[in-house]
Order: C-alpha cells, then sequence, then structure tokens
C-alpha cells in the first residue's frame, strides 16, 4: 500500500514539474526571451512533452527564435499529434487539406481530423461533417455529416447547430433517429 501512495506522489511531482516548466517556457516565450523559451520547450519536447512539441513546431515554421525550418516543424506536429494533441491533430489535418507544407491529401486530413475529432474536438468534427457532406475524399454521406455536425455542436461548435438544423429539417424522421444513434456510435467509435 505504501508504495502505491510513493508512486502516486511521484507520478504527482514530475505533472506539477512538468507543468511549472512548461509555464516557465511560455512566459520566456511570452516576453520574448525565444532562447530560453526554446531550451525549456526542447527539455520537454524530449520528454513526450506534446504542448511543447507544438510550440516548437511553430517556432520552427514561423523562424521564431531559430531559423525556419519546415522540416523540424513538421517532424514536432507529427510528434504533437501522435502524443494526442487535438490542436496539433487539427492543425496537421488543414495543412494536408491545403498542402501546406507538404503535398496535399485531403485521405490524411480526414484521418487527423477523425481522431481530433473522436477526442473531442469540435472544429475537427465540424471540418470532418463537410468533408461528409460534399463527399471531398470521404464518402459523400448526409447521415454521417449530420452526426459529425451533432458531435460538433455537442462540442461547442456554434456554426454546427445552424447544419444540424438545416439538415434536420431535411430529413425523414427515420432518418434523424439514423442520425441520432450514428451519434452514439461515432462518440463510442468514431472509426465506425
Amino acid at each position: 500500500m505504501k508504495l502505491w501512495r510513493l508512486a502516486l506522489a511521484v507520478f504527482w511531482v514530475s505533472v506539477l514539474m512538468a507543468c511549472s516548466e512548461y509555464g516557465e517556457a511560455r512566459r520566456a516565450y511570452e516576453r520574448g526571451d525565444y532562447k530560453l523559451a526554446y531550451q525549456h520547450l526542447s527539455a520537454l519536447a524530449g520528454k513526450g512533452d506534446a504542448r511543447a512539441q507544438f510550440d516548437l513546431a511553430h517556432m520552427h515554421f514561423s523562424g521564431i527564435g531559430v531559423p525556419p525550418d519546415t522540416s523540424r516543424g513538421w517532424s514536432y506536429l507529427m510528434a504533437s499529434a501522435k502524443g494526442g494533441n487535438t490542436a496539433a491533430m487539427v492543425e496537421l489535418a488543414m495543412r494536408y487539406a491545403s498542402g501546406i507544407g507538404t503535398e496535399q491529401s485531403l485521405i490524411m486530413a480526414a484521418r487527423w481530423y477523425r481522431h481530433a475529432a473522436g477526442l473531442g474536438d469540435p472544429i475537427a468534427a465540424y471540418n470532418l461533417a463537410s468533408m461528409h457532406e460534399a463527399g471531398t475524399e470521404v464518402a459523400k454521406d448526409p447521415l454521417r455529416a449530420y452526426a459529425w455536425y451533432v458531435i460538433a455542436q455537442k462540442n461547442g461548435n456554434q456554426g454546427a447547430r445552424e447544419r444540424v438544423d438545416e439538415l434536420r429539417s431535411k430529413m425523414l424522421r427515420e432518418d434523424v433517429e439514423r442520425g441520432d444513434a450514428l451519434v452514439k456510435q461515432l462518440l463510442i467509435n468514431p472509426e465506425s
């Protein structure tokens, strides 16, 4: 029992230290001390901190405090997205959708939107719904579009409300029921 408490204490101390170090990095960045910010962020990124990886990606893409380096920016952005950072997933999807810094791939965009939407990101859910509504590199599927718009709305995307209302007004009652069932299914398994 004591070992369990010790492990929990060590875990929380490490979490607090990481938050503190990240806070130091952000404060350094905000006051324009990019060299110090980069040092802190690099240390955190090396430990797998997805927030730090995301910030480093932006520093490299924009050339803030470091020479512009799209390759390193992509590397950090990908690591952040794979580390569970939904903002990184959405940006990665947007970059793939637009072909910014990479070859355009709407398939990859849809994949990353789906990952982020499954984690509750309202922008990703909205964009994925739009892709299904238009049939852009994913199957044109009004029911799936409706379901992702509902999820986007539930997660706080105000623009999704209009789309949900408009689609619902054009749907049969049975289709609305099927769409609502699909919402529940997608909330459990976004890949379904």
